[in-house]
């Protein structure tokens, strides 16, 4: 499963995340480590960049994707859906909305640039940068995947280069999200550090219990106080925009560890823009609680999947600090996923992201039936100097 998360603006349901406040290294296998090569050259071109390393007697070609109508994007499809089964093989192939939407529709707050890797004539790799313009803008976030017979030849540490020459100006951290200790490793031999780990948890349907979700809804204390609840699925409607915004604020102080992250605001712009990134390939389910006085106290977000119908996102849950104990986040998140139930009936699989420092949202989830299906480790650091001054 592509690790980067839906969040409105950041990785992460911790909420994660996820989204996942980083980028995302695939590699399998024994350790990935920095191998010699001979340094990557770039040509400019315009707005694009391809650059050519020799990795033994063999030419390695990168070159940027100029996007989803261009003539790399089936080859760097290929490359993420080959990866991607590799880790996630009882799981159907991601599709080319999914990827379009995850890698190749910037937003107000982010930049991305893509770049795929031919050896000997064939696809062996692809890279996407995150650029943030938001509260984060000293960092850059990549996503790598590397086939699975062409690791530990220094494929991965082309990429990274490639794509770090023409946006790394400005910028002074790095941040990953790994999943095997191949792509653990090479992040230590790039000098980043361990700052966190991150649970997925899955929940099959077939284990819901109906009657304990029905009981957290009609016993929130929250509304015996007089908060309601209100539902939608698809785009915001206009009347609960500010309080959408206002809500999401509940995220500002969920759990880092030692990631360095700084939390942005929500805005209207930045709904609309995310609403139609994920337009082509998914649905938001959200339930907003307010209280008595109309105020926002917490929300949540899950993503129907339009591709492959059999698995949702639990995105971001939050309550706001003034309007916790009193059920809400339970109350939010079984009303949403009963009424996802109800409207998906192709449902199967849940899937939801936390991090292991966040106890109370990970009792939730058990309680509903989450149980752990991988982890993933947060890597940050400095930007690697001998990416940029051209070391190997």
């Amino acid at each position: 499963m592509i690790r980067r998360a839906r969040s409105w603006l950041n990785p992460v349901e911790q909420p994660s995340h996820r989204d996942r406040i980083f980028g995302a290294l695939r590699l399998g296998g024994t350790p990935h480590v920095l191998r010699p090569t001979r340094p990557a050259h770039p040509e400019i071109t315009g707005l694009t960049v391809r650059t050519e390393a020799m990795i033994g007697h063999v030419t390695l070609t990168i070159a940027e994707v100029a996007g989803p109508r261009g003539p790399d994007f089936d080859s760097f499809v290929d490359v993420c859906v080959g990866v991607e089964k590799e880790l996630s093989p009882d799981d159907p192939p991601l599709t080319p909305a999914e990827i379009e939407a995850d890698y190749f529709r910037p937003s107000a707050h982010r930049e991305l640039r893509s770049w795929l890797a031919h050896r000997d004539g064939r696809p062996v790799g692809a890279i996407t940068i995150e650029i943030p313009h938001d509260a984060n803008r000293d960092e850059l976030r990549p996503d790598i995947w590397v086939v699975s017979d062409q690791r530990r030849q220094g494929i991965a540490t082309e990429l990274l280069r490639t794509g770090l020459h023409p946006v790394a100006e400005g910028r002074s951290r790095l941040g990953l999200w790994v999943e095997t200790d191949a792509a653990g490793a090479f992040c230590r031999s790039l000098g980043l550090d361990h700052r966190q780990v991150e649970r997925c948890s899955r929940l099959s349907v077939s284990d819901i219990d109906h009657r304990e979700l029905q009981r957290w809804v009609e016993q929130a204390p929250a509304r015996s106080e007089g908060y309601r609840l209100v539902s939608w699925q698809g785009p915001c409607p206009d009347e609960h925009m500010d309080a959408f915004c206002v809500a999401y604020d509940a995220m500002a102080d969920i759990p880092l560890d030692d990631v360095e992250h700084r939390h942005t605001p929500l805005t209207p712009r930045d709904i609309r823009d995310k609403e139609r990134a994920m337009a082509d390939s998914r649905t938001p389910i959200v339930s907003l609680v307010l209280a008595p006085d109309g105020a926002a106290a917490g929300l949540t977000v899950l993503w129907a999947n339009h591709s492959r119908p059999f698995l949702a996102e639990q995105d971001d849950t939050g309550v706001l600090p003034d309007h916790r104990g009193r059920g809400i986040g339970r109350w939010l998140k079984a009303a949403n996923l009963s009424q996802t139930l109800a409207d998906h009936t192709e449902l199967r699989v849940i899937e939801t992201y936390n991090a292991e420092s966040n106890p109370w949202m990970l009792a939730i989830n058990v309680d509903m039936g989450f149980r752990p299906h991988k982890a993933y480790h947060a890597y940050q650091g400095p930007l690697p100097e001998q990416l940029l001054d051209g070391r190997a």
